[in-house]
């Protein structure tokens, strides 16, 4: 038994460390805890969003059939990659 007392418990590093102090409010939750008025701005640019997703159901309910599956993705990504081309505005 005299052994037994100099050794350490496999348990005791867990058992004898403190609790982390914890956060109530992350910085990224913090950041988005906005509690302005809503703007006009703000409802337009949610339509807008709305419309494009929508509209993409649309064109491929109706460009699948004509064109196909395969030029149709690839014509979405070829029109999606222009787009963010146009509106990326690093200098290089």
């Amino acid at each position: 038994m005299s052994a037994a007392r100099g050794r350490r418990s496999p348990f005791s590093d867990i058992t004898s460390r403190r609790a982390p102090q914890v956060r109530k409010w992350p910085a990224c939750i913090r950041a988005l805890r906005d509690d302005g008025p809503v703007k006009a701005a703000d409802y337009a640019r949610l339509i807008a969003l709305a419309a494009i997703r929508g509209a993409s159901f649309i064109f491929m309910r109706v460009a699948a059939p004509v064109l196909g599956a395969v030029l149709t993705v690839e014509g979405r990504l070829l029109i999606a990659g222009l787009v963010l081309t146009a509106w990326d505005d690093r200098p290089y």
